[in-house]
């Protein structure tokens, strides 16, 4: 679009300020963008036998978070809405030191109890009191 902006004649009667400016608009939004998406880390959680890893990517690092699986207090499934106001559930880990982390989101509950429910078997824990 820039390409066009600068290098082609400008169409009818619109001048050639109001082009730069739109260009610069582009430019900043297209920016602001690209800092907002490269900003907020990629995150994974894995199971292993003898607890979760926490992996966050971002565009050029990585941070991992190991945690016991005796260091997880409880499994909980929140309830809230959405923006529309339906409700939506949020099925959450809570560790020892305070740490709450979220690893299924869903309009329906009983897809965040189906993985809680594999979260436990992939973990072998004994079930877990919720809060």
């Amino acid at each position: 679009m820039s390409w066009l902006i600068l290098n082609e004649p400008i169409p009818g009667e619109t001048s050639a300020v109001l082009m730069r400016i739109f260009n610069l608009i582009l430019w900043a939004a297209g920016l602001f963008a690209a800092h907002k998406m490269f900003t907020k880390p990629m995150t994974v959680l894995r199971c292993h036998t003898d607890g979760i890893s926490i992996d966050s990517y971002w565009l050029w690092k990585r941070v991992r978070n190991h945690y016991a699986k005796d260091c997880i207090h409880a499994m909980t499934i929140d309830e809230s809405e959405d923006t529309e106001g339906n409700p939506y559930f949020t099925a959450s880990i809570i560790l020892d030191n305070g740490i709450k982390i979220s690893f299924a989101e869903a309009h329906l509950r009983a897809f965040c109890e189906q993985a809680t429910c594999k979260l436990k078997q992939a973990l072998n824990l004994e079930p877990v009191p919720r809060i």
